[in-house]
């Protein structure tokens, strides 16, 4: 689970300009969990419907 967490900092730092999604929390640390939100990390559970969601992230390639 640190390297989950890691990434989601990274994420956030790499993209601070763009929307970033979790299906759920990562790990079971609230203090964690706290501090991905304030940095914009957005959690999907919770959230009406309880439809089960699978998200793929990938970075267009340059245009020129």
């Amino acid at each position: 689970m640190d390297r989950a967490v890691e990434y989601a900092y990274e994420t956030r730092t790499k993209f601070p300009d763009k929307r970033t999604f979790l299906v759920g929390e990562i790990i079971h640390n609230p203090h964690v969990n706290q501090k991905l939100a304030a940095m914009g990390v957005e959690f999907l559970h919770g959230r009406k419907g309880g439809m089960a969601i699978r998200l793929q992230c990938r970075e267009r390639p340059a245009t020129s």
